[in-house]
């Protein structure tokens, strides 16, 4: 059972994503999404996105068990110029890596998912896609990731809950120091 603060409320940090996401930032759902919006509009300070004239394309494999969340992903990215590849789960991502015909410049993952862990996934992609960089996602702290051994010092990741603003620039680092 997740820990609850003194209000009785549960402070797991991997709990229900509509308690920290914004009714507008539901797919479909109608209505302002302050956060988001606000978070879009400060990612314009990152530059035009990779679409742009003097850009490539790039394509990002999202994989997230919590359609919720993976739809969000996938909403910011498309909406900054990124084609999006997404999957529910390791197997399916494989599925659709396997298949793909064009490139896949990045892996974006959940790091605890049911079947296939993030970092399991990453592993296998490299025997169907070497090479392609990966951005972590987890709304366990990085601290706590690293030191249960889930994932290896020194990878790119995020927070859970997000702003789009700092999703973005985690995907844009990746990617540029994968160019480098």
């Amino acid at each position: 059972m997740p820990p609850r603060s003194s209000d009785g409320s549960s402070s797991d940090p991997t709990g229900d994503p509509s308690n920290w996401l914004a009714p507008g930032d539901l797919p479909g759902h109608p209505g302002v999404d302050p956060h988001l919006g606000a978070a879009t509009l400060e990612s314009e300070a990152f530059g035009p996105g990779p679409g742009s004239a003097g850009h490539g394309v790039h394509t990002i494999l999202v994989v997230d068990d919590n359609p919720v969340v993976r739809a969000l992903m996938v909403r910011v990215l498309s909406e900054h110029g990124y084609e999006v590849l997404e999957a529910s789960d390791g197997e399916r991502a494989l599925s659709i890596a396997a298949a793909h015909s064009g490139r896949i410049d990045l892996l974006l993952t959940d790091v605890l998912m049911p079947g296939m862990s993030g970092a399991e996934l990453a592993v296998e992609l490299e025997t169907v896609r070497p090479g392609v960089p990966r951005v972590f996602v987890s709304g366990y702290p990085e601290g706590e990731i690293l030191r249960s051994g889930m994932l290896d010092p020194g990878v790119t990741f995020v927070q859970k809950p997000f702003v789009a603003a700092a999703l973005l620039q985690r995907v844009r680092e990746a990617l540029a120091a994968a160019r480098a």
